[in-house]
């Protein structure tokens, strides 16, 4: 079975900047890697044959070689490792300094997760939000409006909104939608003035 074209062409790169590295001595080893008894026998064994020494350097050339592809793989990977956490900071940024109240609920209107602006919104610390349902912050007579929105969202109707009074009597404009995976909603909330 023939590897992906995508596949191939990065095993072709890496091979051939592993072995500019090595022409040119600028591979550097990134661990303290050694050889096994075994190999460091054939090796030796190979060697030693005059018949067989040139398979010996060949075998030891692949072998550094495929250390140099190592290196280069785990290089990429920290690299990748360092852009998702950064760009994992940036989106946690995004989410706890927005103007706006975005909330993870279960179906049935369980807080899940909310950010400071929410919390904010709904007039409670954050770290007391995630421990009963969303309704408990509305005016009795704007409960039904979350219950008919987590209701049509069960039903697979996305992008349901309505607007609701807090208990407080600020009044929000709430936009919900299913989350990606379907198990729960994303919810927006916003002061209407």
């Amino acid at each position: 079975m023939s590897e992906p074209p995508a596949e191939t062409d990065m095993s072709v790169t890496l091979r051939d900047m592993a072995e500019t590295r090595l022409k040119t001595g600028t591979a550097q080893q990134a661990g303290s890697y050694s050889l096994g008894l075994d190999a460091l026998k054939l090796l030796h064994d190979l060697s030693s044959n005059p018949d067989t020494a040139s398979d010996a350097l060949k075998l030891l050339h692949e072998l550094q070689v495929h250390q140099v592809e190592i290196d280069l793989q785990n290089e990429v990977i920290q690299s990748g490792g360092h852009l998702l956490a950064d760009e994992l900071a940036h989106y946690k940024a995004l989410y706890e300094g927005a103007p706006v109240g975005y909330f993870v609920v279960d179906l049935q209107g369980g807080i899940l997760q909310a950010n400071p602006t929410g919390a904010a919104l709904l007039d409670t610390a954050p770290d007391t939000l995630c421990s009963g349902p969303f309704d408990r912050f509305l005016a009795a007579d704007s409960q039904p409006v979350l219950a008919t929105i987590l209701s049509a969202l069960r039903q697979g109707r996305p992008g349901q909104g309505g607007e609701v009074f807090t208990s407080s009597a600020r009044r929000l404009h709430m936009a919900a939608n299913l989350s990606p995976d379907t198990r729960c909603a994303l919810l927006v909330c916003s002061e209407v003035s």
